[in-house]
């Protein structure tokens, strides 16, 4: 067992049936003795994640993996109106049959479904009611599955706003975030051997001509592709931008990447390699975790959401961005020191001072190097010093914070 055990927060993302790999991620992080305590997911995601809150995830694996291609195909109800080609009631009864139907508040764990209210333009965030209702909206693939009615609101997939939704995770406090994209970068050669078509000709060979990587006869002549093909690459396309920025902006501590180009959004009778494949990423990237928090290195490299109890990881935060600005200062020829070495006027030595000299030695931390003190004045909360700093920056930030009070104020 890993030496690292910890409390996990784990966002699963979209991705079609690649999100079959979120088992094997899953599974990897119980063999290594983690402890899942918060689950958010989109499309995908939230099924897989609601299926394993739920306790149902040995008997969906089972059920999954031993799906054909046919298999796959008879579970699809179609229909040629509501928005969508597939409505989904026959996968969500076989759901239901198989687990059970429960509520998400008496999960054991915290459990988000992510969707999108199509109408308003806005996320839905599902943290109670109908387990299976949540995970129908979120999986509602825009002109695949029909929109879900639910809750006086026309839901579609959370992947359209939100493919890794790590910010419903941040109400639980855990030592770690796990987000798994499913939108990486693609590899050549593609990760998986794909298996021949199992399909006869006839109705259904037709109908896939409208379904990712068919071979129908709704193919544009200049570009070779289904026009399901160009909706799916264009979805994945706008999703793994959005990825990028969920990432740079809340930057969790362990990312497993899964390329885009492993399967096709419908090869749901791959269930057994893509899963043997998320538990190879997932082992590749926690080892990676924990090899360099073995050597004590933690870097936090972004302004991050930092919960209130966690005082070592904020500590480490503000020592960077201190040695970052000491960093940027020697290289711009900038900063107190500079201010000093140019002449400022009467200069005060604040080691050992009192008065105003004290507490300005205190503020600013200068190490015993003088400080200008020209208009040292006030006391107290008031106390102010001012040097003529030669980073571009400086004043102009001073002149903004003094306006953004004075607007507050009135």
């Amino acid at each position: 067992m890993s030496e690292l055990k910890k409390t996990v927060s784990l966002v699963l993302g979209s991705g079609g049936a690649r999100g079959l790999a979120h088992i094997g991620v899953i599974r990897e992080l119980l063999a290594r003795g983690y402890d899942i305590r918060a689950i958010s997911g989109s499309s995908m995601g939230a099924v897989v994640g609601g299926i394993h809150a739920a306790g149902g995830l040995d008997a969906y694996e089972q059920w999954v993996t031993g799906l054909a291609q046919s298999d796959v195909f008879r579970l699809l109800d179609w229909t040629f109106s509501g928005g969508g080609l597939i409505r989904g009631t026959l996968l969500m009864t076989r759901l239901r049959d198989l687990i059970g139907d429960c509520d998400i508040e008496t999960l054991p764990l915290d459990f988000t479904a992510v969707a999108v209210d199509i109408e308003r333009g806005r996320e839905v965030w599902f943290t109670d009611g109908p387990l299976f209702e949540a995970m129908r909206a979120s999986m509602a693939v825009p002109s695949i599955f029909t929109p879900h009615a639910y809750r006086g609101r026309m839901l579609v997939d959370g992947g359209l706003l939100n493919p890794v939704p790590v910010a419903p995770t941040q109400r639980t406090l855990t030592d770690l975030t796990v987000v798994v994209d499913l939108n990486g970068e693609s590899v050549e050669p593609p990760p998986l051997q794909k298996l021949p078509a199992e399909v006869s000709p006839g109705l259904l060979a037709r109908l896939r001509g409208y379904l990712p990587g068919g071979n129908g006869d709704a193919k544009p002549v200049e570009t070779g592709l289904a026009m399901s093909d160009v909706l799916m690459r264009s979805l994945e396309t706008m999703q793994a931008a959005i990825t990028r920025q969920h990432l740079a902006v809340f930057w969790p501590d362990v990312v497993i990447s899964v390329p885009k180009n492993t399967c096709q959004f419908h090869e749901f009778h791959l269930a057994a390699s893509l899963i043997d494949y998320g538990r190879q990423l997932a082992a590749a990237a926690l080892d990676a975790a924990e090899k360099e928090r073995a050597r004590g290195t933690t870097v936090i490299r972004r302004c991050v959401p930092i919960k209130r109890s966690n005082e070592t990881r904020a500590d480490a935060y503000f020592d960077d961005r201190a040695d970052r600005r000491r960093a940027e200062w020697r290289r711009r020829g900038t900063g107190p020191a500079a201010a000093v070495a140019a002449g400022a006027g009467q200069l005060v030595q604040p080691a050992g001072g009192s008065g105003a000299e004290g507490r300005l030695a205190g503020r600013f931390r200068t190490g015993g190097r003088p400080l200008p003190a020209a208009r040292a004045s006030g006391g107290g909360r008031s106390l102010s010093a001012a040097y003529p700093s030669r980073h571009p920056l400086h004043d102009r930030a001073q002149r903004h914070a003094v306006r953004r009070f004075r607007r507050a104020r009135r």
